[in-house]
């Protein structure tokens, strides 16, 4: 019985000490890669919003039904306006990129290069 005790002992010791190591080797990029993921999702919201509203009151959407840019959405099965369209990609834009940022914080290359790509391409 006394060994158990120390094995279970020496397993809550070992586990403790892991968790510690975890947390002063890796905790601060992780902490710093939610910062990065939570401001860049923040922005991203923003800019959206204000994209949105900013090519709306150019006359955007007007300028795109006199070109049939908003027929074509429609034929399309889009029924969202074309400056709500604009915002939203700029929304993914800037949301992937925070988060390739966070991925390369936490030292995730393969992932980062992935996003890397996806943004390249769009």
């Amino acid at each position: 019985m006394d060994t158990l005790a120390q094995l279970l002992s020496d397993l809550f010791q070992n586990i403790w000490h892991q968790i510690q190591h975890f947390i002063v080797h890796h905790g601060p990029s992780v902490v710093l890669a939610t910062v990065v993921l939570v401001v860049g999702w923040l922005v991203a919201v923003i800019i959206r919003q204000v994209s949105h509203k900013l090519l709306r009151s150019v006359g955007f959407n007007i300028f795109c039904e006199k070109f049939g840019f908003k027929a074509l959405l429609q034929r399309g099965g889009v029924s969202s306006h074309p400056s709500y369209l604009v915002g939203l990609i700029f929304y993914w834009i800037i949301l992937i990129s925070a988060l390739a940022v966070a991925f390369s914080t936490l030292e995730l290359e393969e992932a980062h290069g992935f996003l890397m790509t996806v943004l390249w391409f769009l």
